[in-house]
Order: C-alpha cells, then sequence, then structure tokens
C-alpha cells in the first residue's frame, strides 16, 4: 500500500483487510499483549541504570508570582499609609515588596 492510498482508505477499513489478524488481536488479552513486549528483567534493570547515569535531574518549575490589581491596589494603599506616618517607610515597604522606584534628586 503507497502511503497516498493509505490515507485515502480509513484505518478501520484497512484493518478489516486482514480479517484473520484482526480477530486474532481483539480475541488476546491485554496481559498477553503487555508481556510479549515487556522486556526482560535483566535487561530492564540494567537500562534503569543507564538511563539514571546518562539523564540529568531536570530542576523544578516554579510558577511565576502573579500580581492582580487587587494585590497591586493594596501595595499602593499601604504605601500611603506609611507615607502618612514618616515617607522613609515607604521606601523600606518598596524594598520589602521588591519594588523598584526611580528617587529623584
Amino acid at each position: 500500500m503507497s502511503m497516498l492510498t493509505r490515507m485515502l482508505i480509513p484505518r478501520s477499513v484497512r484493518r478489516a483487510a486482514h480479517p484473520g489478524r484482526a480477530v486474532k488481536r481483539a480475541v488476546t488479552p491485554r496481559v498477553v499483549k503487555r508481556a510479549r513486549h515487556a522486556m526482560h528483567p535483566v535487561s530492564n534493570a540494567k537500562y534503569s541504570v543507564e538511563r539514571s547515569l546518562n539523564t540529568k535531574r531536570r530542576p523544578v518549575r516554579r510558577r511565576p508570582v502573579t500580581r492582580t490589581p487587587a494585590m497591586f491596589l493594596m501595595g499602593v494603599v499601604i504605601g500611603f499609609a506609611l507615607f502618612a506616618i514618616n515617607p522613609w517607610l515607604v521606601l523600606a515597604w518598596c524594598v520589602f515588596c521588591g519594588v523598584m522606584i526611580a528617587v529623584s534628586r
């Protein structure tokens, strides 16, 4: 079967072209199919050791911090309240929150 005819004929029809194979595939239990494809226990152990040696551990991805408008507004309100008490407290608050502010001379 060429690639073009394979694309034109649906898979179910192509499977029906081999009725004996389809019946055998349907009758065979899934456990038996998995056992056939499984690797030998020694090969499996060897493969797992090779994988652990050759693959490096991936760092855990952390989600970026999202600042919602409500959080931003709360920070502005707290900043104004601190400014009313002492202007230097606003600077301390911005350092605590990690906000960069432009200080004019």
